[in-house]
């Protein structure tokens, strides 16, 4: 027995005495074993196949830890990319997730779609991409399939040629949701520049043309402030396109070209989350003291060609 000086009881020396081959600690009244993390005055032994803690009155399984642990060094290593390699990667993989969950929902779409009035599910227009080149963008329709006909090049939200299913859909940006398809092709990316039509690019100024030197999105800081401009253009008249060209796509290049300057993978993230949110929420007041009538939203509405 290891008598300790004023100690009241004797403990078995079984516990303190222990192979040669262990860590020492100066001064330390104990050995613990080297198969172990140990401390300097600790209590107790704790088995090698936990994570141990000075003075922890308990013992957690090493699988609590692996995981967390193997999740962070997976993020270190991701954020070690670079940011376009990240980016696209993002892209691939949410929008492939996404397809596949929200393929029942778009089948249901499709029928109402179809059921509401004739034409085809899908809209395809024109938009000009990275580097200027142009391509098919895909939108669930929302207008009567001769609305090219019966009105103005945009829309706004009172216009006859929505269709009743179609007005529903652009409420809540669901119309918006094949664009995952040009997505997935490479053509644009969650986050990014609006795709334009070739008309009003046509309108850039050299320094507004740098937002053609990323792939455009489906989500920006633009889109977000003018989610509700079919609201806007509805005040607007039958000056639809002065207002366009005037007053919203300056100040949308404007943030579009503020987002490419500051651009990061983790800002995307925030922007995808608030764009998000906005789907639920009514314009803020920041929005409302800059917009046309008093109202800003977020969206153009359909060009001549069909669809916006």
């Amino acid at each position: 027995m290891i008598h300790f000086p004023f100690s009241t009881f004797p403990l078995p020396s079984s516990i303190f005495c222990l192979p040669s081959s262990i860590f020492r600690f100066p001064f330390s009244t104990f050995h613990l074993p080297s198969s172990v993390f140990h401390f300097p005055f600790s209590p107790f032994h704790l088995p090698s196949s936990v994570f141990h803690f000075p003075f922890s009155p308990f013992h957690l399984p090493s699988s609590v830890f692996h995981l967390p642990f193997s999740v962070f060094l997976f993020l270190s290593s991701v954020f070690r990319l670079p940011s376009s390699i990240l980016k696209r990667a993002f892209d691939t993989i949410v929008s492939l997730l996404v397809i596949t969950i929200a393929l029942p929902l778009w089948l249901v779409v499709a029928i109402a779609i179809k059921l509401d009035s004739p034409g085809p599910v899908f809209y395809r227009g024109q938009r000009v991409g990275k580097d200027g080149k142009l391509f098919a963008i895909y939108k669930f329709r929302t207008m009567v399939v001769d609305a090219p006909n019966r009105g103005p090049g945009i829309t706004h939200g009172a216009d006859p040629r929505i269709t009743r299913v179609g007005r529903f859909l652009r409420k809540l940006k669901i119309d918006e949701m094949p664009q995952l398809i040009n997505v997935l092709k490479g053509e644009m990316s969650i986050v990014g520049p609006r795709p334009e039509d070739p008309r009003y690019v046509a309108h850039y100024t050299p320094e507004q043309r740098r937002v053609l030197s990323v792939r455009p999105g489906m989500a920006s800081p633009a889109f977000i402030k003018y989610r509700h401009e079919e609201d806007l253009l509805a005040v607007a008249g039958d000056g639809l396109e002065h207002v366009y060209l005037t007053q919203v796509l300056p100040d949308k290049l404007r943030m579009d070209l503020a987002y490419i300057d500051t651009q990061s993978f983790l800002g995307d993230l925030a922007i995808l989350v608030r764009a998000a949110i906005s789907l639920f929420t009514t314009a803020s007041v920041d929005e409302s003291e800059h917009g046309v009538g008093g109202r800003e939203g977020g969206r153009k509405g359909e060009d001549v060609t069909g669809e916006r």
